[in-house]
């Protein structure tokens, strides 16, 4: 990882995704130069199972505006939403076997757009 700030992006970033759209997940040193030292990108996790999805392409299945945070029930309206992709779910192999399978929040400067 060589970002310094959660805050640091690709000068390349897509704006705005939409739901519908083709993305291409950006290569993992692509996305390690927006990383702060927790690899967070304004407070979002690239997590390790994320390493998988490098460039592959995958439909936008939705933007993530509002979470519900389990541990303390509080709703947070989020200032930079995260998309989903359809079919990217966590498998769970670096966080002990959890079979949740759980989808993956992506950054903008994460992915490409395809036309």
């Amino acid at each position: 990882m060589t970002g310094t700030t959660s805050d640091k992006a690709s000068p390349s970033a897509v704006p705005d995704l939409q739901p519908g759209e083709w993305v291409e997940v950006r290569s993992i040193d692509e996305i390690s130069q927006t990383l702060d030292e927790k690899r967070k990108y304004k407070g979002v996790i690239f997590m390790p199972e994320m390493e998988s999805f490098c460039g592959k392409k995958y439909k936008v299945f939705k933007k993530v505006e509002i979470v519900k945070l389990e541990s303390t029930m509080e709703i947070r309206k989020l200032t930079t939403p995260p998309v989903l992709l359809e079919g990217v779910y966590c498998n769970g192999e670096y966080h002990e076997g959890c079979d949740r399978a759980c989808f993956h929040f992506w950054m903008d400067p994460w992915l490409k757009r395809i036309p």
